[in-house]
């Protein structure tokens, strides 16, 4: 069988425009999309001048066309940074030089007014050497006239000292600023050159099917980069009005790329997928029960393997190697699965490669907030107000920071905890003045209970006041107050003030996910405090007695100690 004809065509990537990318956490995955005319038998299409933070493996071709592919491959070849230089770092390196001149002018400016200040001292000093060298030619006579004139020269020393040394802090926060400039942009002039530093290309065989002539396809690239991030930030407002409030969550993605490629107008995809996971299900081997032995002593790298798990490798089936196979039509990727959610941005954006954060708009939802008081007055009388809603939304909310803002007034820096679609979602906006805690001084007493078997008793009393100085707006707080949890059956705890009511049911799932503001009463939580739940009316004050005692053999001695949640 003849060889078959075989054609060769090289593009620069840099010509070819991104059409769009997807934004990772830690990468991002390039999409380019292209027209090219193979000519009859083999056609080889080199896209050169890739990104040089590419992922090998990553690399996948699909179109649509009578064409097939017969293989795709990654070459990386060093060249002369020299020679290669973009036009991007032309313009970065006069922009430096733009900078470095300026602060050049800066730092002579510097060096003048020390050298003023330098002189107005030394001017100084000479008036005071001349006066105890005993020298009477050059003594001061001390008349009206020489003081005066010592005077009026003193006060100009003084002014022309402060004003010199205002310009010189001037100067120097300049001559900051613009060091900052020249460092930000050497970085990106070395980014840029480091991702030249190799010329990368794309290969691509294809086999042109037409029976005659030459074959019009439709190719599309796709690969990731590294040096592209994104992370989430909000901004919440809460409006509140009597008996009616809002949440407004504005929900912004921040992405920084220095892959060496602008993104320019392109279509932009934010994922929360993680692509350098890998998805195998951990075995479990069998747990047996010996004897205990002290291990023999061992190598660190042998300690080190016996740690490690090794990974599959990554499947390079998609890309290398094979029989020919058909060009299949592309079809779109749905943009949220079981593992991730991918949220596309409305409009075509545009992401230079350089050190800035860019910050895009996912989505700004408004949703019905309900708002409550907390206080924790033994260890602080300071009441905090907290906003809980659903997360109605078709996004998840994921970890991030969120500015706060309540009635148009900034009200706290958070962090926001992760929440998946229907769950709740707690967020506290600070600090409330209008509403007062005063913690009164705890009353303690001692005394002995029982007739034969005598037990001591020791009692707790602790008043708390809480006001309410708002003029038309009752408040729902809640008060955690600690009680004491009995470790043993000889230690008996009574309550006395509030009454506890029987405990509740447990709370279904519905329960969990709906919205339920605390019920006025009291009860106990789960680390057995005592949540005291009351509505206190406006301009309005209420007086809280929480009492208790502890009752327990005479001959021993108790001790109260907090225990975390955790241990």
């Amino acid at each position: 069988m003849s060889e078959q004809q075989r054609s060769t065509l090289s593009l620069n990537a840099r010509d070819i425009p991104i059409k769009s990318v997807t934004v990772f956490t830690d990468r991002a995955e390039v999409n380019r999309s292209f027209r090219v005319s193979l000519k009859p038998g083999l056609n080889e299409i080199r896209l050169e001048n890739v990104a040089g933070s590419i992922e090998q493996q990553s690399i996948r071709v699909d179109g649509q066309g009578a064409a097939s592919i017969h293989e795709v491959k990654f070459e990386s070849k060093p060249i002369n940074i020299e020679n290669s230089d973009l036009p991007k770092v032309k313009e970065l390196t006069t922009k430096l030089k733009e900078v470095e001149a300026e602060a050049q002018k800066e730092r002579d400016l510097q060096s003048i007014y020390n050298a003023r200040i330098e002189a107005l001292n030394n001017a100084v000093k000479t008036i005071g050497q001349s006066s105890t060298k005993g020298d009477s030619s050059n003594l001061v006579s001390f008349n009206e006239t020489a003081e005066a004139s010592l005077e009026s020269f003193f006060d100009y020393h003084e002014r022309k000292s402060i004003e010199l040394k205002a310009k010189t802090r001037v100067v120097d926060e300049r001559i900051r600023t613009l060091d900052l400039e020249i460092q930000r942009l050497n970085d990106e002039i070395n980014q840029y050159r480091w991702n030249m530093g190799t010329k990368n290309t794309i290969s691509i065989e294809l086999e042109n099917q037409m029976e005659a002539g030459d074959a019009e396809v439709d190719l599309a690239v796709g690969y990731q980069v590294y040096g592209a991030r994104w992370s989430p930030s909000y901004d919440i407002r809460v409006k509140s009005k009597l008996e009616t409030h809002r949440m407004d969550i504005s929900y912004f993605g921040n992405i920084q790329q220095q892959t060496g490629e602008d993104w320019s107008d392109v279509q932009l995809s934010l994922s929360t997928a993680q692509p350098g996971l890998g998805g195998d299900l951990p075995k479990l081997g069998t747990t047996v029960v010996q004897f205990y032995r002290p291990p023999p002593q061992q190598p660190q790298e042998q300690m080190y393997a016996m740690r490690t798990c090794m990974a599959a490798p990554a499947s390079d089936e998609m890309m290398n190697g094979g029989a020919a196979r058909k060009m299949k039509r592309a079809v779109a990727t749905a943009e949220e699965n079981v593992l991730s959610t991918t949220f596309t941005i409305p409009v075509r954006k545009t992401i230079p490669s350089d050190p800035s954060e860019h910050k895009v708009t996912i989505t700004i939802e408004k949703l019905t907030c309900y708002l409550h008081y907390h206080c924790v007055p033994k260890k602080d009388t300071n009441v905090f107000l907290l906003a809980t809603v659903v997360n109605e939304t078709d996004y998840p909310i994921l970890a991030g920071p969120a500015s706060v803002y309540v009635n148009n007034s900034m009200s706290a820096m958070i962090n926001l905890k992760s929440t998946s679609c229907g769950e709740k979602l707690e967020c506290p906006l600070g600090v409330d003045k209008t509403v007062k805690v005063i913690y009164k001084p705890t009353h303690k007493f001692q005394t002995q209970v029982g007739m034969i078997n005598k037990n001591s008793s020791s009692g707790n009393e602790q008043r708390i006041v809480v006001k309410n100085t708002k003029r038309s707006e009752s408040v729902l707080i809640t008060l955690h107050e600690p009680v004491p949890k009995s470790s043993d059956e000889k230690i008996k705890v009574r309550m006395f003030s509030p009454e506890l009511p029987k405990p509740k049911d447990t709370k279904t799932e519905e329960d969990i996910r709906i919205v339920h503001l605390p019920s006025v009463g009291v009860e106990l939580d789960d680390l057995h405090n005592l949540l005291w739940t009351e509505v206190i009316q406006p301009e309005h004050e209420k007086e809280f007695i929480v009492k208790w005692a502890v009752e327990y053999p005479h001959n021993e001695t108790v001790e109260y100690v907090e225990r975390s949640q955790h241990e």
